[in-house]
């Protein structure tokens, strides 16, 4: 099994089916993904098997920024006292109900901060809007962080990404 992210190809990739256990994540990937990126909202990643088209997993990429009033007051040090710091998105991420358990959302998880934090438009942190408190818990254990106040709202700023990625996982 040959397992890649690929940018979503609505001629490539079959997404009608996919059954991640989450309706929400589901009907977004089936009926609303497509607009998106056609719209220039997000950018879609899709996990798929080289041999075959259907999606096993995906998430969403989309610019933003993040009040600096929202960050929390330790990593605010050294900032400059902009109104708002550059931020990368990560909108939804759904591994496939019959593919969980096996590191799938982790793979998924470290491409999307990779790409978040790889290329030349500088960005600040990477936020992610967690479903719910079980989703939240999974992400603070790759580091991110709970804003004050906002306890499924996370971030992880961009240079912790970047030691997270050149250490052996």
């Amino acid at each position: 099994m040959d397992l890649r992210v690929e940018l979503f190809d609505k001629r490539r990739h079959q997404r009608h089916g996919f059954a991640s256990g989450e309706p929400a994540l589901d009907d977004y990937l089936a009926h609303h993904a497509p607009q998106d990126v056609r719209r220039d909202i997000a950018a879609l990643f899709c996990l798929v098997d080289e041999a075959r088209p259907d999606v096993l997993g995906f998430y969403t990429l989309s610019a933003g920024s993040l009040p600096l009033t929202d960050i929390p007051e330790e990593l605010r040090r050294g900032l400059p006292r902009y109104d708002h710091l550059p931020a990368v998105l990560l909108g939804r991420l759904a591994i496939r109900q019959d593919r969980q358990g096996e590191g799938l959302g982790e793979m998924l998880l470290f491409d999307a901060l990779e790409r978040a934090v790889a290329g030349p438009i500088a960005v600040w942190c990477v936020v992610v809007d967690a479903l719910n408190q079980r989703v939240a818990a999974w992400y603070m254990r790759y580091g991110l962080r709970p804003l004050h106040g906002q306890p499924l709202r996370l971030i992880i700023a961009a240079a912790t990404v970047r030691r997270l990625l050149s250490s052996p996982r």
